[in-house]
């Protein structure tokens, strides 16, 4: 008797679904960059994308961390552009 695990397993995991939080800190990010074009560093939109959080009362606060993975998506996703610049 043999099982076959590949049927059993319907996840995809090339391919993973956002959760809605994600597509609103997403969403709520590129609306800040068409207004303002340029961060000088991530913390800044960091701030800002707590305090509109804050203001919708979400209980759980988002890391820096996350943030920087979101940002890495949207670049993959071709939404946004890094530019390095130094002194």
């Amino acid at each position: 008797l043999t099982i076959d695990r590949s049927k059993s397993c319907n996840k995809s995991i090339s391919k993973k679904e956002e959760s809605d939080r994600k597509l609103a800190r997403k969403k709520f990010i590129l609306k800040q960059l068409a207004q303002k074009k340029v961060y000088g560093n991530s913390r800044l939109l960091f701030l800002e994308l707590c305090k509109e959080e804050k203001k919708q009362h979400m209980k759980e606060q988002m890391c820096q961390k996350s943030l920087k993975r979101i940002l890495r998506s949207l670049y993959d996703e071709g939404l946004l552009m890094y530019a390095c610049v130094r002194e």
